[in-house]
């Protein structure tokens, strides 16, 4: 027979049959007991050869509570009885569970036994054991398994998708829900048409009710209001978003909306104009008119890509005065796009509105800007020249310069000169004999190179190029 683990001084294993018998002595305290037992299930290591092999749960697998799962396992040999106890442990608990005191250990070698995971600690070091009464005929998992709380979601029975509803009438939203989604959902309903306009409603302090399961009544849109689109419905936690279900599509019987085309909107923007670029970071100025009196003083602006929301510019404004109104707006970091509209909507209603025209948000471009020398100044042989540039909405790796006359280059200044940060730069010229006559018609270029992006191009204004007069050399003879 073999040793199984260690086992406290004085204790002793009996076989008897099919089983093996842990003995303690008397005189051992209950700890010690308690650590024989443990020490006895726990520390399989001198019995390489398991017959039983359990092959679900596998290391790292998660089962949660309330589900039901499969223990399976395969045996090899003839074993020593027809059934198997099935023992859950925990390496940071002492106390051991018994499953199942008796179960067949299956045939064909191999066996399973389906358990309901029930109320109990959460942990990520569980393991499980299974003898056949026999500790020399056993088998345990290949390392710990998690039982982790039920995982939280939310599935949205009704509507079921598909539906045609009739206006004005209402209906009922049902839900189930597993795992702990905290105390309150938020109800979200949404429709969107192909013009831009859609229906956005958000419904708060939806008490969660025990049991797995929910449901709140919804009075749909009257004829008249509806919209000629799907809608879907979103509930969803609102103790963690990310918790959540959404319907399938469904619709509501017409008549609907008639706002059907731009110009029959109350609101008109004026900017953005079709076709604008604005770039990101500058400030641009939303500007709108009204043909009569709005349903209340504010407005709620809204920016749009490819007529869906994407952020609330201002949840509430000044709709303006004397049937018009503006608003400042410094533009964020967004995906570049030319499918971009405004929405605007007063607070009071989501009927009285208008939507922008489209336009383009883009990255703002570089720029390089040469700012000595300037237009009309006269450089002149053998003295020092400042070259001066400045720089934006790039990062500089290196800079060449060059002096054009007549638009070609005459003379390379530097290349692959280091460009300073900062959005400035300058590189001090020793101007020497230049092989083109001079005068005027003389330019600075200078290319300068990103870490990112292509090269940044600008030339200077037309200046004039002079050269000093040797010495000996006469002046020149008056007519």
């Amino acid at each position: 027979m073999k040793s199984i683990g260690r086992v406290l001084a004085g204790a002793a294993m009996v076989g008897v049959g099919c089983l093996l018998l842990l003995v303690v002595p008397m005189a051992a305290t209950a700890q010690s007991q308690t650590t024989a037992l443990s020490n006895f299930i726990l520390n399989p290591d001198s019995l390489a050869d398991n017959a039983i092999t359990i092959t679900s749960p596998a290391a790292g697998e998660i089962w949660r509570l309330g589900s039901t799962q499969t223990i399976s396992w395969t045996y090899k040999g003839t074993p020593p009885g027809p059934d198997v106890k099935i023992i859950l442990s925990s390496m940071s608990r002492p106390e051991h569970t018994t499953l199942v005191e008796k179960t067949s250990i299956g045939s064909g070698g191999k066996g399973s036994f389906t358990w309901k995971i029930p109320s109990m600690n959460v942990g990520t070091d569980y393991y499980i054991n299974i003898n056949c009464g026999n500790f020399s005929y056993y088998g345990q998992t290949n390392g710990n398994f998690t039982i982790a709380m039920p995982s939280q979601k939310i599935n949205i029975t009704s509507p079921k998708g598909g539906e045609l509803f009739d206006p004005g009438t209402t209906q009922t939203i049902r839900w189930t829900y597993t795992g702990d989604i905290g105390s309150e959902v938020a109800i979200r309903i949404r429709a969107t048409r192909s013009d831009g306009l859609y229906y956005d409603k958000l419904y708060y302090g939806i008490k969660v009710m025990p049991g797995g399961n929910g449901s709140w009544n919804w009075v749909l849109p009257s004829a008249g209001q509806a919209f000629d689109a799907t809608y879907n419905i979103i509930v969803f936690s609102t103790a963690n978003t990310d918790i959540a279900g959404t319907s399938q599509g469904f619709r509501i019987k017409g008549p609907y909306q008639t706002f059907d085309e731009a110009a029959t909107m109350p609101i008109t923007l004026t900017s953005p104009k079709a076709g604008d670029t604005w770039m990101m970071g500058s400030t641009q100025t939303i500007k709108w008119t009204y043909r009569y009196d709005p349903p209340g003083p504010n407005a709620k602006i809204i920016l749009l890509y490819n007529k869906l929301p994407v952020q609330t510019i201002s949840p509430s404004t000044s709709m303006g005065s004397n049937k018009q109104g503006s608003y400042y707006w410094q533009v964020p970091i967004l995906p570049e796009g030319a499918a971009y509209t405004i929405r605007i909507e007063t607070t009071a209603t989501d009927n009285f509105i208008g939507v922008s025209s489209s336009f383009s948000i883009s990255k703002p471009k570089p720029t390089l800007t040469i700012t000595s020398p300037k237009t009309g100044d006269t450089l002149k042989e053998g003295t020092t020249q400042t070259i001066q540039w400045a720089y934006s909405n790039a990062t500089l790796a290196s800079v060449n310069i060059a002096i054009l006359y007549k638009g070609s280059t005459v003379a390379v200044i530097a290349k692959d000169l280091p460009a300073t940060p900062g959005g400035n730069g300058s590189y001090n010229w020793v101007i020497p004999r230049l092989a083109s006559p001079p005068g005027g018609d003389y330019s600075i270029q200078i290319v300068a190179y990103p870490y990112a992006g292509g090269p940044i191009e600008s030339r200077s204004g037309i200046f004039n190029y002079a050269i000093t007069q040797p010495k000996g050399t006469p002046p020149a003879l008056k007519k």
